[in-house]
């Protein structure tokens, strides 16, 4: 099962730390990635709601990117 875990270092809910946690204890999981490359987000820099950080497209792009991947767990 593919696990992509959205957390940006801005949220003041809950700590990044746990975050790491889920990640480490889903084998497989991933963190999402800053950068220009397909199913990135321009800065890791958001916060608890996320998904008002940037642009819908940039949603689509980063979720559509990674269901999408063929490649295997943990190395996306």
């Amino acid at each position: 099962m593919k696990v992509l875990v959205i957390h940006g270092t801005l949220d003041q809910v809950i700590p990044r730390r746990c975050g790491e946690d889920v990640q480490a204890r889903i084998h497989g999981a991933v963190f999402l990635k800053s950068g220009t490359e397909p199913g990135q987000v321009p800065s890791l820099d958001f916060g608890h709601y996320w998904y008002e950080y940037f642009d819908i497209e940039v949603w689509q792009n980063v979720v559509n990117t990674f269901i999408d991947d063929a490649s295997p767990e943990g190395t996306y």
